[in-house]
């Protein structure tokens, strides 16, 4: 029996903008579903999982050809297995599957359902949960990977390839709780010790590279080690997708200890709507960098006393910051030199070249302070031998020499309430240049004959 011509059909003229008659060229069903495969209830088609919205997904699982009553009535054939090769799970592009990660984390529990439905009438297609669980062991979902194997072993369990995959992910998983054990104890670990745990916890990335928890705890090994340069490398190449929030806090600490505060600033201040920690975390950082310019312009303004408060203060802000403590320290030696305190200065400079072996200024400021040291030595000698001197002759010192060339603090106490109580009670020196002198005013009512003691109207 032949089967019936399909009826005429219309199209859009874009000539005459309107609809015109059109005869299909399709002459039967088969040949139209052939050509035009999109028009029938069961197309899928292909997908990308990784570009995929959620949105998306769940549009694409709301198919008649997913639903259960639909698969038992369908008969092994061709529908399925090019709805399942048209699946494409490849995760190449990391930027873009962490930015679609939980779309892709939902096709994937959405598309184990529907794996457990098929398995049943099309035992063959069962190849499939190895694909679900590489890209779970992608994403570090080590138990949905386990699982996976698991299900499929039990319908073919003579293939060797789901059980390597659920070592791979036990040996993940100890590996991971491992190196997140170690690296709680020690606060500092030695250097091997942090060198065997950054190469154990990267087995575990290479393996699962989307693991948020493995880079949570490489950051918290890199910190503990200090390495923040080694921090600063690595994180900052990853996605921005990627980074949450105590990986951007690791980052930003990383930055800040490394010396570059206002980058560690400018990590924080992504954040369009930021956490109670991000702007708590923001403000410390602001503070400190507020704190330390007000304590410079005190300097720079020559409120030495005040400056060197304030650098105390700066001091107190964070005692592990290394190179920030190293800094402040630094300043306050200039200061303790501009008030005259080089024993104070040589301190400070040499807890700077403590915290920091390679800072610029803190060896010339230590050199500064020990010459400044050793000249207000000699000139307090100097004196004390010109006091002695002159105490044999019976001659008064002159103490205001010694405060003319010398610190204030290179007298003796007694000298230096004589030398202020003998500046109070000097009179004020004259000029040095003739002040002339200007003969008095005559008085005309003298002049006159009207005495002074006259009334207005007289005069």
């Amino acid at each position: 029996m032949q089967e019936p011509v399909a009826p005429s059909h219309v199209k859009w003229s874009k000539q005459e903008k309107q609809f015109i008659p059109h005869e299909s060229t399709v002459k039967s069903t088969q040949e139209g579903v052939r050509q035009h495969p999109r028009l029938t209830p069961d197309y899928v088609g292909s997908v990308t999982v990784a570009t995929m919205t959620e949105k998306q997904v769940q549009q694409f699982f709301s198919r008649n050809v997913f639903r259960e009553e639909y698969i038992a009535s369908v008969p092994p054939g061709e529908l399925y297995p090019n709805l399942c090769s048209g699946i494409d799970f490849t995760c190449k592009d990391i930027a873009q599957v962490a930015l679609n990660r939980r779309a892709v984390e939902l096709f994937l529990e959405c598309y184990d359902v529907f794996l457990a439905i098929l398995v049943r009438s099309q035992p063959a297609l069962a190849s499939e949960y190895m694909r679900c669980a590489n890209v779970n062991m992608h994403f570090g979902r080590f138990a949905a990977a386990r699982a996976c194997c698991q299900a499929y072993l039990m319908l073919d369990p003579a293939t060797s390839e789901g059980k390597a995959v659920i070592l791979q992910a036990r040996h993940c998983e100890k590996t991971l709780e491992k190196c997140k054990t170690q690296s709680q104890k020690a606060q500092f670990p030695p250097r091997d010790v942090v060198v065997s745990l950054i190469n154990e916890i990267d087995c575990v990335l290479a393996v699962a590279p989307l693991l948020i928890e493995a880079l949570h705890v490489k950051a918290g090994i890199l910190l503990a080690a200090e390495a923040y340069d080694d921090l600063v490398a690595v994180f900052t190449s990853l996605p921005p997708a990627l980074m949450d929030v105590p990986l951007t806090l690791a980052l930003s600490r990383a930055l800040d200890y490394s010396g570059h505060t206002q980058q560690a600033l400018s990590e924080l201040k992504k954040f369009q709507q930021p956490s109670p920690i991000i702007r708590a975390e923001r403000q410390r950082l602001q503070d400190m960098l507020d704190k330390r310019a007000h304590a410079m312009s005190l300097a720079q303004g020559g409120h030495f006393a005040a400056a060197a408060d304030a650098f105390q203060a700066c001091l107190n802000l964070d005692v592990h910051h290394r190179l920030f403590n190293a800094s402040i320290f630094c300043e306050r030696a200039g200061t303790w030199l501009a008030l005259g305190q080089e024993q104070k200065a040589i301190q400070d400079a040499n807890r700077c070249l403590e915290l920091h072996p390679t800072h610029a200024m803190a060896a010339a400021r230590v050199h500064s302070a020990m010459a400044q040291a050793e000249t207000s030595r000699m000139r307090s000698q100097l004196y004390k031998e010109q006091r002695a001197r002159d105490k044999q002759i019976g001659k008064k010192s002159h103490a205001s020499f010694f405060l003319r060339v010398g610190s204030y603090s290179n007298l003796a106490s007694r000298d230096q309430v004589q030398f202020i109580q003998e500046k109070a009670a000097e009179e004020p020196k004259k000029p040095k240049f003739a002040v002339p002198t200007l003969a008095p005013l005559v008085d005309l009512y003298n002049l006159l004959g009207v005495s002074k003691a006259a009334s207005t109207d007289v005069r």
